[in-house]
């Protein structure tokens, strides 16, 4: 179940990957109206076809989801001159 919820077993945290820097820029979504509303509406974009036993249309929008999350929350590190 924590792994399901995204929790990382203490014994595991040295190893996993730090996500407490994306955390708080994943939150900002949720300061606003407009992002609470993409949020919903990203949300609810997943569970009706889910509902609707459409397991492609479910994981569409779960990409769609997890790629505007991406988006807004990771950043992009610049490639060093060489």
């Amino acid at each position: 179940m924590a792994a399901a919820a995204g929790l990382v077993p203490p014994e595991r945290q040295p190893t996993a990957a730090p996500a407490t820097p994306n955390h708080a820029r994943a939150m900002d979504d949720l300061r606003t109206r407009e992002g609470q509303a993409e949020v919903s509406r990203n949300a609810r974009d997943v569970l009706k076809p889910i509902e609707n036993r459409s397991p492609d249309a479910a994981a569409a929008a779960a990409e769609r989801m997890l790629r505007r999350h991406a988006e807004r929350t990771i950043v992009r590190r610049q490639p060093q001159p060489v």
